[in-house]
């Protein structure tokens, strides 16, 4: 057997059923053998960042590996944007890039340079080659181990073309269960003793949620804890989370965490479970944390305890376990929910939704969230790059489960197609809705054409608004922060001159498209596409959100 058809069959025994690639020459060993019958399939994408983002979306919806397969120095290059938003949201992805033979290494040959896993090493846990063809399995689990442990992140793997090809001589061990069990870790038992000291000892907590609370699976661990200590339970800042890890529903959530939010200004104690303390934007005008309170931090990345401001406690730990350990020791004895549900009625209330404008021509943001909200099925998958309308989405749909909203915090665009896609492989029973900006969407339009290939239901509404709105925004604070008189005019920020034609383009890749510039034609359509089992793209025609 050759080296390829090893690692393929490791692959299959990680009971992984999908490898999204884009290939080129050198991965001809590895496609020769899927002449045989496998137990996963490849699934072909049309740009490198299509495939790294799809494998990465199916990673953070499935709890398995995603494998993405690239071509060399110049689809590993393509790629590397979405390689950073892996990075920046730590999912469980291996890149695999079949690399051009190592005879031609030294010679300046077409396609290679200096050590193709320096490109990618600072954005990766690990970025390593297969030197020799007898390795292949153990490089491989390796690489999966390694993405896997805590904390989790991408890897990179390149395989010579020679050495994917050669044959094997004597049998290799494929042993998963023993090579690929991931390394996970915990909190000490005296640092468990003092946090629960200190929750015990304070009388106002807000608990952070971070995105590590449903990675781990501690959900229902989370609620006990706020439950037992009369939290008010926000969530972790936009700039880093990547979905909701509590019920917008639940009476102890009062919404996202935010140095004016009213709860923050009150509590004597701020627990941050599996959050990042915090994404920076720009540099802020005032400490975005109290240094007079107790701060409690669990991370299962160390480099993420007191990066910015120190804390009282901090703990490495993963969120679940942690949360497990400290549940016993918590005082059932506390203060009345008063405050609790005084922070809650203040959270709905901003959250309350605006009246339906039906005669909106372009139509709201926040009507179309409306509409969502009422047709859409309870357990629907929302997949949100919509960047400025994303925040009516976020204020206004009601988010039940820990898996039912994705996003990245990486910022490199283009990301909310493919991973919607790739959520749609992982979850092929849920409605996935991809809901995107009109910018975002061009990035990576050509993922559309693999939603056609496999017939994927997914909805990608585009909200459409003509303008790269985020630049717009970002004129006008400028010329604010510098005294610049306002004007209407907003270089380099409109798409309005030629108009994008996503339907056409959506027929050109495969999925029937809709214009829609009425509420009524929004949910007659959103109803079909529901009971019709397949893509669709509708072209949502809002209005500019305020900048």
């Amino acid at each position: 057997m050759k080296a390829a058809d090893y690692l393929a069959k490791a692959i299959e025994e990680l009971d992984i059923p999908y490898v999204f690639g884009l290939p080129g020459s050198t991965e001809a060993p590895f496609l020769q053998t899927l002449n045989e019958t496998r137990s996963f399939e490849y699934i072909l994408t049309l740009h490198e960042n299509v495939t790294v983002a799809m494998a990465d979306g199916y990673a953070r919806a499935s709890g398995k590996v995603g494998i993405a397969n690239l071509h060399t120095t110049v689809g590993t290059g393509n790629g590397i944007s979405q390689l950073y938003n892996a990075s920046r949201d730590r999912s469980s992805l291996v890149v695999l890039a079949g690399h051009k033979s190592t005879d031609i290494y030294n010679r300046d040959g077409f396609c290679t340079i200096d050590h193709l896993p320096n490109l990618t090493k600072s954005i990766t846990k690990w970025s390593g080659e297969l030197e020799n063809s007898t390795q292949i399995v153990d490089d491989f689990y390796r690489a999966v181990k390694i993405s896997k442990s805590s904390p989790m992140g991408p890897v990179f793997l390149s395989l010579p073309e020679n050495l994917l090809g050669r044959e094997i001589e004597h049998p290799l061990v494929i042993d998963p269960e023993r090579r690929v069990l991931p390394v996970n870790v915990s909190p000490l038992p005296s640092d468990i003793k003092h946090c629960s000291e200190l929750l015990n000892s304070s009388n106002r907590v807000v608990i952070i949620a971070g995105d590590d609370v449903a990675h781990t699976d501690a959900i229902e661990c989370l609620e006990e804890v706020a439950r037992k200590l009369n939290a008010v339970v926000l969530r972790e800042p936009r700039r880093s989370s990547t979905k909701f890890t509590y019920s917008t529903e639940n009476p102890h959530f009062s919404g996202e965490y935010a140095p004016s939010h009213p709860a923050v200004k009150e509590a004597d104690c701020i627990f941050a479970v599996g959050c990042r303390l915090f994404v920076e934007f720009g540099l802020p005008k005032a400490p975005e944390i109290q240094s007079n309170i107790t701060i409690i931090h669990v991370h299962e990345n160390p480099n993420e305890i007191a990066k910015l401001y120190p804390v009282t406690l901090g703990m490495v730990g993963s969120s679940r376990t942690t949360l497990e350990q400290l549940l016993p020791l918590l005082n059932t004895d506390r203060n009345s929910l008063e405050w609790v549900n005084k922070n809650r009625e203040k959270y709905l209330s901003t959250t309350e939704r605006p009246p339906i404008d039906n005669n909106s021509k372009p139509m709201k943001v926040s009507d179309v969230v409306c509409v969502m909200s009422n047709i859409l099925p309870e357990e629907a998958i929302i997949v949100d790059e919509g960047i400025r309308s994303s925040r009516a989405l976020l204020k206004h749909f009601p988010f039940r489960y820990s898996n039912s909203y994705h996003t990245t915090s990486g910022g490199a665009l283009g990301w909310g197609i493919p991973a919607a896609i790739g959520i749609q492989f992982a979850q092929p029973d849920k409605q996935v809705v991809a809901f995107i900006g009109d910018g975002s969407a061009l990035f990576t339009i050509q993922g559309l054409w693999t939603a056609a290939k496999y017939n994927l239901p997914v909805i990608f509404m585009i909200c459409n608004n003509k303008t790269y709105l985020a630049v717009k925004a970002a004129i006008k604070e400028y010329r604010k922060n510098v005294n610049e008189p306002e004007t209407s005019e907003y270089p380099a920020s409109s798409l309005a001159h030629p108009t994008i034609d996503f339907v056409s383009i959506a027929k050109g890749l495969g999925v029937h498209g809709e214009v829609v510039t009425n509420l009524s034609k929004l949910e007659s359509i959103l109803k079909t596409a529901i009971n019709s089992k397949e893509p669709i793209l509708l072209d949502v025609q809002v209005e500019e959100v305020e900048v």
